[in-house]
């Protein structure tokens, strides 16, 4: 289930979508462009793994082993490292906390949410309740996403093998699960561990990636030129309406299916749009977007650095000085791996 061949415009999106997380993570906010692409720049990752998915015969095993190795390895790898970081800083040399307060954040690194409860909205259950318990307080929250998206994976996986591979009848079982997340998330505020009470909504953006490919959707927008302004008008009413979410605490404005709405849309349209106008894009954008999860990883941690080590830097300056240092050090990393693999290719060969 590998994409077989990088797409300079998919990778160019995705730098486009992680501007917009680092933006928003360090306080840098545009009127109108934070409020629009916060419609589409986590949801946009679910659909372009589900557009970039190529399913193999291969078994499950196998399959989850390739994921664990892709998401589960790097997130747990970021995360020790942000956790030593923070205790050498906060626990040996500062005193600021305990070991104790500086273990606890072990327990944010294992549920993978970086709240406990999520109030954005009145539930059966919890109707006053305020407080939201922050779990993820080492900079690590960002990393949420990536158990999120391995369980997303796995669920198509297993549904499709067990399904097999009927197209409708995984739609169906998507649909389904949605109703019973829709209903738990107006039942109770609790967040569930790795996104559990979320992943059947990212579950259909990744179907629609995968519908998108199969039946060349894209191609078919462009030749139905009408279907772009109508995709912009139905965002227009529906992002005004619903205003922005933000899924990694369960926020999806007055209504999770015009959340869901406004994340396929939007979507869908940053899509066609860097699609249609792919051979304009330089190749260096599409270059430092196949860095997207280094850049999630340790975005965090880059901005608190300058931002101590260079004081009243302006906040897009650094926003933009930590997405280039880590793409830098993301390509030459890979240069590393590359060279590192070649010379052991040809040394296997003598």
């Amino acid at each position: 289930m590998e994409q077989t061949k990088r797409e300079n415009w998919i990778d160019s999106l995705k730098l486009i979508a992680m501007l917009i997380v680092v933006m928003n993570h360090a306080g840098c906010i545009v009127p109108g462009f934070s409020f629009w692409g916060g419609m589409f720049y986590v949801p946009v990752f679910f659909v372009l793994s589900g557009y970039t998915c190529h399913s193999k015969e291969e078994s499950l095993k196998k399959t989850v082993g390739k994921k664990t190795k892709r998401l589960l390895v790097p997130y747990f790898t970021a995360n020790l490292f942000l956790l030593g970081f923070f205790f050498i800083k906060d626990v040996l040399l500062t005193r600021m906390k305990t070991a104790w307060q500086g273990l606890s954040a072990i327990l944010g690194i294992l549920y993978g949410r970086n709240r406990i409860f999520s109030f954005a909205q009145e539930t059966l259950l919890h109707p006053a309740a305020q407080e939201t318990y922050p779990l993820m307080t080492i900079l690590n929250a960002p990393t949420w996403f990536l158990p999120a998206l391995f369980l997303t994976i796995l669920l198509y996986e297993a549904a499709a093998r067990f399904l097999a591979r009927d197209e409708k009848k995984i739609w169906l079982l998507a649909m389904i699960l949605l109703c019973f997340a829709v209903c738990y998330h107006y039942l109770t505020p609790l967040l569930l561990p790795w996104s559990l009470d979320a992943v059947a909504f990212f579950f259909l953006l990744y179907l629609t990636g995968i519908a998108v490919r199969k039946h060349d959707l894209l191609g078919w927008a462009d030749a139905h030129k009408w279907i772009l302004p109508a995709c912009i008008i139905l965002l227009a009413l529906s992002g005004l309406y619903n205003g922005s979410a933000n899924l990694s605490i369960g926020d999806y404005g007055r209504s999770v299916m015009l959340a869901l709405v406004n994340a396929a849309s939007s979507s869908l349209l940053m899509m066609y749009l860097l699609w249609k106008g792919k051979k304009y894009i330089p190749a260096v954008l599409g270059m430092a977007g196949r860095q997207t999860l280094f850049l999630l990883c340790y975005h965090m941690l880059v901005l608190e650095i300058l931002k101590t080590l260079i004081p009243g830097i302006p906040l897009f300056v650094r926003v933009v000085l930590a997405m280039a240092l880590l793409a830098g050090i993301g390509v030459g990393k890979d240069a590393m791996m590359a060279a590192r693999k070649e010379r052991r290719g040809r040394h296997a060969e003598r």
